[in-house]
């Protein structure tokens, strides 16, 4: 039996495209198919569909009726980011590692970046460590965490 994960929809900058990903189905992909105004395309290497901004809304009422929360839990949802809020910094600005390390959580998506923070700050938490540089590697892992999601438009 194959593993229920829940949906995921993200905005994409290098496609300028919302991009969704979710269990297949035969009926799933022919809804997103005749009923989105816009037609979707699917990114094989990344196992992801491509939509337009214009078709989120019908977009998240296909996903309801194919994917009901009470299995699939709640959709994992990351609106494109505010284009008034100015960044400090682009990904041509980072160093080599930055940018990778950016692109990872940008493709991997909020809530797998989420994961990734609880799981280092549990790990480096004061008051379960008994690392001395603890509580410095906890604030730098927090930090750290407040950019990354101001960075990709998450905050």
């Amino acid at each position: 039996m194959s593993k229920i994960f829940q949906p995921q929809v993200f905005w994409d900058p290098s496609q300028k495209k919302y991009a969704v990903k979710t269990p297949f189905s035969d009926k799933y992909v022919n809804d997103l198919k005749c009923l989105l105004d816009h037609s979707p395309r699917f990114d094989g290497i990344n196992k992801i569909w491509l939509v337009e901004e214009d078709d989120i809304e019908t977009l998240k009422k296909i996903i309801a009726g194919h994917f009901p929360e009470h299995i699939y839990g709640k959709m994992d949802f990351v609106p494109k980011p505010d284009a008034s809020k100015k960044q400090s910094q682009t990904p041509a600005q980072l160093n080599g590692a930055q940018s990778a390390a950016l692109t990872m959580f940008e493709i991997g998506g909020f809530e797998t970046a989420r994961k990734v923070y609880s799981m280092l700050i549990k790990q480096y938490h004061p008051d379960i460590s008994t690392d001395p540089q603890a509580h410095d590697k906890a604030a730098a892992i927090t930090k750290a965490w407040r950019d990354l999601k101001q960075q990709l438009g998450w905050s």
